[in-house]
């Protein structure tokens, strides 16, 4: 960020500590995205591996040998932020800041019915139903869909309840609920048929939802915020099962059930993820120590004995789930944040999505690259979301293709980015005022999601001490 921003504005930004760390990559990257990867998926079956980039595509890899099994799937018109395997593995959903999902063929990249269409804002992530009749997507516009993932028809109004924008919508194991978290600091959970709110909304969290799973046995949720906590819900009734899951340090940014349920894992802001028994919130552990920046990703294995992490340090790390003792050397390769891990549906391999425009994928036991990085797309592996806590900069934001949001109540709140005819970039406060202008290459900008935060206290802080508005902005010279 620093290196985008700097040379533009000398005079209003400044690094105050960091420095610039430089990782070999292990093997020379092929090229492919052109721009951020900001998802990444394996198929059910272990053999593919789908990306969603900032260059507007999707590209599907062999997990073997990192080769692109088609053409990119083109279709939509803004970044994509999220994609996901249907269960049998013939379908990809994917997500945009275009306000559509599209449905893919994952073989041919052929789309498979128009784009689904209803989203005000931009879709900020997708699941589809275990079943795989259903598509859930969550938006800016603070609502939740249900599609038909055959034809793309909208199976019910939508789901309305939520106050800000949501971060990410989940399946239950019987794809009969969806729960949803927000930046409005709660879970809700809904009928997936009917869009109707089983319960009043999770509420206990102070700060926003970045990241939510069900377990296993679809009985309860995990969620993770800026508050530093974790906490259990009972999915019927929206009842904290325990006191809140407290030792980061930072905000929580990822979190996910082990599949035997008796486990959760935790990423932060803080560098460190945490191991915590499902029932009792007590840690397992002292945190895992190693990344030199925040943890943006968290996976368990299948036999949930190992986690993987992804992180700003540009590493992908794996621990032993029980002892926290790192299982081998960081996997160094990627010369840009990792965004994105997920573990192959048989534990053997790792792939990590990349803000340097690739996928790597390894092995999981050896720490080899059995291939060529998968650098196809046009644009950085990015995160889905790309929230900033409250206390990040003096003046944080969160820049998407239609927005910029000030976070909480630090300075006045600024919901919309001026949408005139002539794209002026003007971020006006509510009286239509100018208050700040983005250039064009950075409009579609950072795009937030639950699983990465804007680090406070790790490689880079920037200050915002000699921003100026209003007749003042005459005193900087850029």
């Amino acid at each position: 960020m620093s290196e985008c921003l700097l040379p533009l504005f000398p005079n209003v930004i400044e690094v105050v500590s960091g420095r610039k760390i430089y990782w070999p990559a292990c093997i020379p990257p092929s090229k492919g995205h052109t721009n951020s990867v900001t998802s990444v998926a394996f198929s059910p079956d272990g053999r593919r591996v789908a990306s969603g980039s900032g260059d507007k595509t999707i590209r599907i890899w062999d997990a073997e040998t990192g080769a692109a099994l088609s053409d990119p799937f083109e279709g939509h018109t803004e970044w994509v932020t999220s994609v996901a395997f249907s269960p049998d593995g013939r379908r990809v959903a994917s997500g945009s800041c275009d306000e559509t999902v599209r449905l893919w063929d994952a073989e041919t990249g052929a789309a498979l019915s128009d784009p689904f269409e209803g989203h005000t804002d931009s879709v900020t992530c997708v699941a589809l139903s275990p079943d795989g009749r259903r598509v859930a997507s969550g938006s800016d516009d603070m609502t939740v869909r249900i599609w038909n993932a055959e034809t793309g028809a909208a199976l019910s109004d939508p789901f309305e309840g939520h106050t800000n924008l949501v971060t990410s919508v989940a399946f239950s194991p019987d794809s009969r609920r969806v729960a949803s978290g927000s930046w409005d600091k709660t879970v809700r959970i809904w009928d997936a048929e009917t869009g109707a709110a089983l319960s009043d909304p999770f509420e206990g969290h102070t700060n926003s939802v970045a990241s939510l799973a069900f377990s296993p046995d679809g009985r309860r949720v995990v969620s993770g915020s800026w508050d530093k906590t974790v906490r259990i819900w009972d999915a019927e009734t929206g009842a904290a099962l325990s006191d809140p899951f407290e030792g980061h340090a930072n905000s929580v940014t990822s979190v996910v059930f082990s599949l035997d349920g008796r486990r959760v894992a935790s990423g932060s802001n803080d560098k460190t993820v945490r191991i915590w028994d499902a029932e009792t919130g007590a840690a397992l552990s002292d945190p895992f120590e190693g990344h030199k920046n925040s943890v943006t990703c968290v996976a368990f294995s299948p036999d949930s004995r190992r986690v993987a992490l992804g992180s700003w340090d540009k590493t992908v790390r794996i621990w032993d789930a029980e002892t926290g003792a790192a299982l081998s050397d960081p996997f160094e390769g990627h010369t840009n944040l990792v965004t994105s891990v997920a573990f192959s549906p048989d534990g053997r391999w790792v792939a990590s999505g990349s803000n340097d425009k690739t996928i790597r994928i390894w092995d999981a036991e050896t720490n080899v690259v059995p291939s060529d990085a998968v650098d196809g797309h046009t644009s950085r592996v990015t995160p889905a979301r790309f929230p900033y806590p409250a206390d990040a900069v003096r003046y944080p934001l969160r820049m998407s293709n239609t927005k910029i949001l000030f976070s909480q109540t630090q300075v006045p709140v600024v919901r919309k980015l001026s949408t005139r005819a002539d794209g002026d970039g003007w971020i006006r406060l509510p009286q239509n005022l100018p208050l700040l202008w983005v250039p064009p290459e950075y409009r579609c900008g950072l795009i937030d999601q639950s699983v990465m935060s804007m680090p406070t206290d790790g490689s880079v802080t920037l200050s915002c001490n000699n921003f100026r508005h209003g007749t003042s902005w005459t005193q900087v010279k850029c």
